[in-house]
């Protein structure tokens, strides 16, 4: 996977998909992170074949609110 496959959003339009998915759709900042951190670690697993024992897995993450 390289940075040219993925796909941008600039704060503004980060912090309006925050505001859309918590006040429209009701769907709690908890669950929002609950989700990033599940599909991060399929996204890992699928990197390394599926099977990700035996391997080490560094996950850096800020504080949030950037979005």
């Amino acid at each position: 996977m390289t940075t040219d496959s993925l796909s941008w959003l600039s704060v503004a339009q980060m912090r309006e998909v925050d505001r859309v998915m918590i006040e429209e759709l009701g769907i709690s900042l908890v669950r929002m992170m609950e989700n990033a951190g599940r599909n991060l670690a399929l996204l890992a697993r699928a990197v390394l074949g599926g099977d990700a024992r035996g391997h080490r897995i560094l996950v850096l993450a800020g504080r949030g609110g950037n979005g």
